[in-house]
């Protein structure tokens, strides 16, 4: 983690958001405080870590995230990912029908009724907004 942070607020952030406008603060402004605070909280953890004596309670110590959470985690990182290319690949619609059926699924829905009507009401509802009320598109 330290050394996402690091990269992030030494040669992501600064090349990719530019500054902004004399006399307001600037858009990099948020995204250095949470690298920062990344950063910080990553090296909280390594000093937490070499200050604790060797062997205690290596062996009484399980991970705190079960098999069935990490599961969890791993689907939802594979299912945005997917998404994204999806809708770089597809468009809007197929992308946003597939991350929102696989994230009910991931979180245990099974009926087929909602499964349904929540990416259909969904996507009806982005629809007009963003075509009828605002006039725009989502692409």
């Amino acid at each position: 983690m330290l050394g996402f942070g690091l990269v992030f607020l030494l040669f992501v952030i600064p090349f990719d958001i530019e500054a902004g406008p004399e006399g307001v603060l600037p858009p990099s402004l948020v995204p250095n405080l949470m690298m920062g605070l990344i950063v910080f909280l990553s090296l909280i953890l390594i000093v937490k870590n070499r200050r604790r004596p060797e062997g205690e309670n290596a062996e009484d110590e399980h991970s705190p995230i079960s098999s069935p959470e990490m599961k969890a985690v791993v689907w939802v990182v594979v299912l945005m990912a997917s998404s994204i290319l999806l809708f770089l690949w597809g468009g809007a619609l197929p992308a946003a029908v597939v991350l929102v059926v696989g994230l009910m699924l991931a979180m245990g829905e099974r009926r087929p009724l909602p499964l349904v009507l929540t990416p259909a009401s969904l996507m009806l509802g982005a629809y007009l907004l963003f075509y009828q009320l605002l006039g725009t598109s989502i692409e």
